[in-house]
């Protein structure tokens, strides 16, 4: 998988931030392994909430476990008396603490964000075994969300929220796009969105944005692409062709087959022998 982020002019106004975070490669699963990404944007806001968009990186980054090698807190369900880690349990809890995080601002009179918030969150998991790759997402505010397949476009999460995540499979050269709202709007407008579908490379996206440069100095945003390159695959362990007479194969024989495979190999030992003295 790749992943291409521009970003532009992000200090051109005061009261508005941009933040992208990731954790990559967490280990949540026995059989499966996620990245997420977050696309957060905070607009008309006063100075003591410019670390806001931090605080919510930090609230998923606990929920995910602070290493690599850390499974998430309390995110496991039952089966048939066993736990059982999923890439949606982890997703919805991690939403439900980001959500936890803005009520308890809500309460203590923190309203400056209120309609300001415009935040993407995303998680990429890969299952080598199954061959396959499943993506869950949420959003908030205006920021947009494209699934690029085939060479088409389409929203993927119109009026959606925090509390209702979109989940679904990644194929081969299929593209996700987030566009903050500012951006998103140029974009259309200008019918790159579209053009965006057909593009594979990064320096094709920016050769394509290079183009419009001089109106983009006037365009505040981030974009976000996620392109699935090829689907996981497990490593197949190679085959020795000369394994079958290895000394912990023969071990493992019973005594019979050992006698008989040591008279074949003397009995050709002998024969080999008596050509080479009577030519």
């Amino acid at each position: 998988m790749r992943i291409f982020e521009f970003h532009f002019n992000p200090k051109a106004k005061k009261d508005r931030f941009f933040k992208t975070f990731s954790f990559e490669k967490v280990l949540v699963g026995k059989d499966f392994t996620t990245n997420v990404y977050g696309i957060g944007e905070l607009s008309n806001v006063l100075p003591q909430n410019s670390s806001f968009l931090d605080t919510i990186a930090h609230v998923v980054s606990e929920e995910y476990g602070e290493s690599s090698d850390s499974p998430p807190r309390r995110m496991t369900g039952r089966t048939q008396g066993k736990s059982v880690v999923t890439p949606e349990i982890v997703f919805k809890k991690a939403l439900r603490e980001v959500d936890s995080f803005l009520l308890k601002e809500k309460k203590q009179g923190n309203v400056d964000w209120l309609g300001n918030l415009h935040l993407v969150l995303v998680a990429f998991s890969f299952f080598p075994r199954a061959h396959k790759v499943t993506f869950s997402l949420a959003k908030s505010g205006n920021t947009q969300v494209f699934l690029a397949r085939k060479n088409q476009l389409v929203n993927i999460a119109k009026d959606k929220t925090l509390e209702s995540a979109v989940v679904g499979k990644l194929f081969a050269q299929d593209k996700l796009i987030v566009a903050t709202h500012e951006l998103s709007s140029f974009l259309e407008s200008r019918d790159l969105l579209r053009d965006f579908a057909f593009l594979k490379e990064q320096k094709q996206y920016q050769e394509l944005l290079k183009q419009k440069e001089k109106e983009l100095h006037k365009v505040a945003g981030v974009l976000f692409v996620g392109v699935i390159e090829e689907l996981p695959l497990l490593t197949q362990p190679k085959r020795n062709p000369e394994a079958f007479l290895q000394v912990s194969f023969f071990r493992s024989l019973p005594l019979s087959a050992k006698k008989k495979i040591v008279l074949v190999v003397l009995l050709y030992a002998v024969l080999m022998l008596g050509s080479l003295l009577f030519k």
